[in-house]
């Protein structure tokens, strides 16, 4: 069962997810796959999962085997799964059962998947995977020939590759790697291909070859991303509220102290849902117009924020914050908490309450 605090909600707006893809769909004119991976990024696989088919969505990417089983469970059998981690000798039976298909990384996978494919009396589909230059999972080039022979057992649906730095643009690792990865795929041709990511599509058409593989991009979380609108909002609610006096300090090691009086509040946050400790006397979050930096250390469930410029009708216990608005105030907490924006996402999925409509009124 998963434990919710009731003092935390995020507002996640589906139909702008549905939105989101049918833009970027028209905008890179390349066929689209959902990576629906660590539970759609924190914001519920299944739902959104499920507005996605709705949208024209029937490919998608999970990690690991639990994740795929759950959405093959939620979505209509014409849904294709494809599983980033591969294919692992004892979950063959599995994936075989749910029509599941992996991306094959190495060659103990193509083995397993291979022996599947032999004891089926028939070939089976497979993502063929190869490393150029991320150095985590993927073929190196030199398995060109193992590939190439194992086609007699194997049905390869694309072939792909991951970029490292498709973030920055005018980071030369992503030509590289685009160079690889055309060395490598000339080997398999009239295969489709698979390169970029979210990121990637605004390295332009020459990255997007005829798969994007999108997970972040639809929640307009991206700021560079073309054609988004956002599509989350988090918050907590104030749960206490007190007044400091000058020398007062806040939290664990004392790391402010007041330099005069100040209204405080505790909203129901912390390091557990999303707001790293490194947001100490850093951060921000927001009240209607205003903005409440936070004072003291971040904790595991709680956070202080300075509430004295804020007005008390509305700064005030059973009041709700935002941790972020919109993708640039997430962008704004990515850097002042060192965290990538994947990592923020993931996080607050955990413990907030989901509710799927069109957002707060204010």
């Amino acid at each position: 069962m998963t434990f919710i605090n009731n003092q935390l909600r995020v507002f996640i707006d589906l139909e702008m997810i549905q939105t989101n893809y049918k833009n970027l769909c028209a905008f890179t004119k390349t066929p689209m796959a959902s990576v629906l991976k660590a539970n759609a990024y924190g914001l519920g696989a299944v739902a959104v999962g499920q507005a996605l088919y709705t949208a024209g969505c029937r490919q998608f990417f999970l990690a690991a085997l639990g994740e795929a089983l759950e959405i093959r469970a939620a979505l209509p059998k014409d849904a294709i799964l494809y599983l980033f981690h591969g294919c692992f000798e004892e979950e063959v039976p599995s994936l075989l059962a749910n029509n599941i298909i992996p991306v094959l990384n190495n060659p103990e996978q193509l083995s397993y998947w291979q022996k599947a494919a032999q004891h089926q009396g028939d070939k089976l589909k497979a993502i063929i995977h190869f490393d150029t230059g991320m150095n985590r999972l993927g073929f190196s080039a030199s398995a060109v020939s193992l590939i190439q022979e194992a086609q007699k057992d194997i049905e390869i649906v694309y072939v792909m590759s991951h970029l490292a730095c498709a973030d920055d643009v005018n980071n030369p690792m992503s030509a590289r790697q685009r160079a690889r990865f055309l060395e490598v795929a000339k080997n398999f041709p009239g295969i489709p291909r698979s390169l970029a990511a979210s990121e990637g599509i605004g390295l332009g058409p020459d990255y997007y070859f005829d798969l994007l593989r999108v997970g972040i991009s639809f929640y307009g979380i991206i700021p560079y991303a073309p054609h988004t609108q956002f599509t989350i909002r988090p918050q907590a609610k104030i749960i206490q509220t007190r007044t400091l006096t000058a020398g007062e300090t806040i939290g664990y090691g004392q790391r402010y102290t007041a330099s005069g009086p100040k209204r405080i509040g505790t909203i129901a946050m912390g390091f557990a849902d999303g707001l790293a400790c490194s947001a100490t006397n850093k951060g921000r979050v927001y009240i209607g117009s205003y903005e409440a930096p936070i004072i003291g250390r971040v904790s595991m469930d709680l956070t202080v924020i300075d509430l004295t410029h804020i007005p008390e009708n509305i700064a005030n216990p059973t009041i709700w914050v935002d941790l972020f608005r919109d993708n640039m105030s997430h962008l704004r907490l990515a850097g002042e908490s060192t965290m990538v924006l994947y990592e923020i996402t993931c996080r607050i999925g955990r413990r907030f309450q989901k509710i799927y409509d069109h957002g707060p009124s204010e």
